[in-house]
This record gives structure tokens, C-alpha cells and sequence, in this order.
């Protein structure tokens, strides 16, 4: 099959593709880095199971220095970062600790949380700090880490580790081991689940979550995934690395990943959207459309076409196998959506203004 054109009517047709390759840092000595987070020039790299703590770089990874001063412990098992101003948030074994000077010493702010209770992802949305915990859940503190409630509507009855958040706009997004990924679009009330194209071995396993402008990454146990539409459709970026990744953080022009055999490193130019120019195998029209939009094929081809809504929600999804292929969208509401198809070698998303 050729790979997959679109005929241009009114807006742009996209492609994800991927070229660059991941570059090991010097934090390669056997340390299992289970988180990242970034603030300015530096990088901290949280560890776990060797109970070595926190280790920082100030010169984009090329040494590291341990920061761990408060940390005794469980507390040095460390499986989440996050930085919110000058705080500096580690969730570890031993509950919740701060820092507010840069990583020099660290203050436990655990009231609210569970007995015992190892924190393993956070995610900051202004003044709102979330905690995914080990099989409790997830808990929101309001107050800078002085108290925490839980939050818990919408997800498995069987909660499993919920290894990572990231935030996209308005829309929070919590990956939850053996479940994928689940969205919250109202602060944390409620969520649900956004998994399609999740499909590798592992690949609902969800260890670490990332963001850069529309562009969602999931590490999980199966490599690295990208979604453009809040979780609507997910692709593997696998370039030079496919294991298990349990953190990724984004610095400058790089997204480094957290693995079991230390950091790597990968230019995010090789993991984003490249505009198509040309057109000769498919064409989408009209667009505007008010009942029915037309997808013509002009080589046969086995395409699966998926239509979501603004918020990542698939609302069509229909195999397209024939020249000329007729989509009824009348019963959906007017309004913005992204029309997707997906074939052996490549996938393109286009807008779809439905009148």
C-alpha cells in the first residue's frame, strides 16, 4: 500500500512520523530512574529500589550530583517528581516531601493520605497538586501539599498503580498500570478511560506521562506513544528504543526517558507532526459538511476511519475498503471535530467542521 495522501479542501492534512534516535546520558551506571521533572536549566532524576534518592543536572545530563538531605529510608525510594514555583514536590515510598530550595533539603507534607501510603505520580494545575498513589488511588491537595483528599470517581473498582498524570489545557490525563489512560476534563471529579491505539504488548501498562503543545507521550511497558488529539488515537514512537519507560520529561528541544538501563535522550523534532503537501490516493469532501462527507480512494486500500470530538472522544469509527465511501455524520452536533485514517503505512488526521 502507498503510504496514505489526502486531497486538501479548506485546512491541512498531518502525518506523525519519526526519524531521531535516543542517546544514552551519564546517568547510566545501573540506577533504575523512575521520574523527571525539570525547572530551568535543571533536571532531577528520581531512583528507586537501590534507595539512592534524588540526583540533579545543571548541564543537560552530562553529570549528575546526589540531592537528598531529609531523605532517610523509604523516603529514598523515589518514584515521582513535580515543581510548582519554587516547590519542589517528591512523592516516595514514605509519603510526600518538599523541597523549597532548589533540591539542598527535603520536609515531609504527608497529612490527609493514607497510613503507609507510597506516592508514585503527581501532576500540578495552578494551585492543585494530584497524587497518584499505589492501588489507593488518586488524592488532590489544594494547600501545597499541607493536606489531601481523594478523588476517585470514574476509575477501576480494582485501582492499580497510577504510575503518572500530565495536563493538557483543561484536560488531566492519569496513566493507571494494566488500565491505560483515563481523562478528566472537570478538575479531578470524574474520569474515563481514552485508549484506542494502545495496542502493543504492555502497552496499558502506563508508567510516565508527558506534554508539549497539543502532543500527549505515554511511556509505557511496550515503549513510547504519542497522542495529537487528547488521547483519542495513540502511535508508537519507538525509533532506536522499544523497552519499558518508566519517566519522561521535556527539556529545550529534547524528551528524555527514564528506563531501567538509565536516561536517553530523543529531539522532539523526530517525534512530532510533519504537514503533507501532495495528493493522489485519498480526498475527503465537502468540508464544511452538514449530513454526509464523501471519502474517495483512489487505489484500494484497507483504511480504518475514526471521527473525535474536540475532547479526544471517538463519536464514528467505520473500516473503509471501497473507491467511494459515504460517512452519515447527521447525527452529530455542529461544531469542530478531526476525521482520522489509519492504514498499514501511516496515519493522517485532517479538521471536519460539521454545519
Amino acid at each position: 500500500m502507498k503510504k496514505i495522501t489526502i486531497l486538501f479542501t479548506v485546512l491541512i492534512a498531518i502525518t506523525i512520523t519519526t526519524n531521531a534516535q535516543w542517546q544514552q546520558t551519564s546517568l547510566n551506571s545501573g540506577l533504575t530512574v523512575e521520574c523527571l521533572a525539570v525547572s530551568g536549566n535543571n533536571i532531577f532524576a528520581g531512583t528507586s529500589w537501590e534507595e539512592e534518592g534524588i540526583f540533579l543536572s545543571t548541564n543537560n545530563g552530562a553529570s549528575w550530583t546526589a540531592v537528598n538531605t531529609g531523605l532517610t529510608g523509604y523516603a529514598l525510594d523515589v518514584r515521582a517528581l513535580a515543581i510548582s514555583g519554587s516547590s519542589i514536590f517528591a512523592g516516595t515510598e514514605d509519603g510526600v516531601y518538599l523541597s523549597s530550595n532548589n533540591g539542598s533539603s527535603w520536609n515531609a507534607v504527608s497529612n490527609g493520605l493514607p497510613s503507609y501510603c507510597g506516592i508514585l505520580s503527581f501532576a500540578i494545575s495552578g494551585s492543585n497538586i494530584f497524587a497518584g498513589t499505589s492501588n489507593d488511588g488518586i488524592y488532590l491537595s489544594s494547600n501545597n501539599g499541607s493536606s489531601w483528599s481523594a478523588i476517585n470517581t470514574g476509575l477501576p473498582a480494582s485501582i492499580g498503580n497510577v504510575n503518572a498524570f500530565a495536563i493538557n489545557g483543561g484536560n488531566i490525563f492519569a496513566g493507571i498500570h494494566g488500565s491505560g489512560v483515563y481523562m478528566s476534563s472537570n478538575n479531578g471529579s470524574s474520569w474515563s478511560a481514552v485508549n484506542t491505539g494502545l495496542t502493543g504488548n504492555y502497552a496499558l501498562d502506563i508508567y510516565s506521562l508527558a506534554t508539549n503543545g497539543n502532543n500527549i507521550f505515554a511511556g509505557t511497558g511496550s515503549g513510547m506513544y504519542m497522542s495529537s488529539n487528547n488521547g483519542g488515537l495513540w502511535t508508537a514512537k519507538n525509533t532506536g528504543m522499544s523497552e519499558l519507560i518508566l519517566s519522561l520529561a521535556i527539556s529545550g528541544s529534547n524528551i528524555y526517558a527514564g528506563t531501567n538501563g538509565g536516561v536517553y535522550r530523543k529531539s522532539l523534532s523526530g517525534a512530532g507532526i510533519e504537514e503533507i503537501n501532495n495528493a493522489s490516493d485519498i480526498s475527503i469532501y465537502p468540508n464544511p459538511a452538514a449530513d454526509r462527507v464523501f471519502i474517495n480512494i483512489t487505489e484500494r486500500q484497507d483504511i480504518i476511519m475514526q471521527i473525535y470530538n474536540v475532547v479526544g472522544g471517538c463519536v464514528l469509527q467505520r473500516e473503509l475498503n471501497n473507491s467511494t465511501n459515504e460517512i452519515d455524520i447527521s447525527s452529530l452536533s455542529k461544531g469542530i471535530y478531526v476525521i482520522q485514517l489509519t492504514g498499514a503505512d501511516g496515519t493522517i488526521q485532517q479538521k471536519l467542521i460539521k454545519e
